[in-house]
């Protein structure tokens, strides 16, 4: 008896030392993260769409590389035009493509927690979760785990950071940076969606580097707050889908029509040269047998 006892012990010992992020917990995390748009009103080319999580009644947290310059910020809209833009008070950076947005002009219900003295990074083998907006739909959960760390000596893309970073085995897409990341085993926010690896096969994310302050002031908790603005910008009409990186394509629409307006006149022109040559033949025909005739 006292052998079924110890095993049943050992049993629910091990369980304990397994068990995974509370249901709660969770969903608090879930109902915290957004899907950001950000638009210069002034040129709604410059735009960019992400994800991000609330760490604060007016605090965003997300990747750097999804700011856009004088940009308006739109919460949870995915489709144009894109309504009730904010006004993004103050930006904090860490230097590792993170980004806290202070919006005094929107309050969260709900957010995560997030304090520097807290802030580690993921171990090989620790499995993972995040909720993202994958070429912005809405609302996707996936799981992975770390597969190690990587290093980019050299990239096509500029992004605000340097050194290693850690190597998730999940899939993602455009839509999904600056989603954050949290540890299966108790919950910890971990990481910041940056790279797309081996065309999104692997997720890579640098360690979050903000001081106490930083955070600190972000949130309120420093020695000045933000007011919201009193005539915020409303409404932006943009005339594409907004994505990370935006690509022009006026000039090559441009090139095109061209090509078609030479062709076009080229081919009617020929038509019309070849009408006139006709009539002139026929009338030349004409004129020559009329002389044939007069003078027999």
């Amino acid at each position: 008896m006292k052998k079924f006892w110890l095993a049943v012990t050992l049993a629910l010992c091990s369980l304990v030392s397994v068990a995974q992020v509370s249901p709660a917990v969770k969903a608090e995390q879930h109902k915290s993260t957004l899907t950001i748009v950000m638009i210069n009103p002034d040129n709604p080319e410059q735009s960019a769409g992400c994800s991000a999580t609330a760490v604060a009644p007016h605090v965003i947290l997300t990747a750097e590389h999804c700011n856009v310059e004088n940009g308006l910020l739109y919460l949870n809209q995915n489709s144009r035009p894109f309504t009730m833009g904010l006004e993004v008070k103050e930006k904090y950076f860490d230097k590792n493509d993170h980004m806290l947005l202070v919006v005094p002009g929107v309050k969260f219900k709900h957010f995560v927690d997030y304090d520097a003295s807290k802030v580690r990074t993921a171990v090989q083998g620790e499995h993972i979760y995040f909720y993202g907006n994958p070429d912005l739909m809405m609302d996707q959960y996936r799981e992975g785990y770390a597969s190690g760390t990587m290093n980019f000596k050299n990239s096509e893309e500029e992004v605000n950071a340097a050194g290693p970073f850690t190597l998730f085995a999940v899939s993602l897409v455009p839509g999904d940076s600056g989603s954050a990341v949290f540890s299966e085993t108790d919950g910890q926010l971990i990481g910041i969606t940056t790279w797309g690896i081996a065309d999104g096969k692997f997720l890579g994310s640098y360690p979050l580097q903000f001081t106490q302050a930083q955070i600190d002031q972000a949130e309120g908790k420093g020695n000045f707050v933000y007011i919201p603005d009193s005539r915020p910008r409303t409404t932006v009409t943009v005339q594409s889908r907004p994505q990370v990186r935006i690509v022009k394509t006026d000039n090559v629409l441009v090139f095109l029509f061209a090509i078609f307006l030479v062709c076009f006149v080229i081919q009617a022109f020929g038509r019309f040269a070849k009408s006139l040559l006709l009539l002139l033949w026929n009338i030349l025909k004409k004129i020559s047998k009329f002389r044939l005739v007069k003078k027999d």
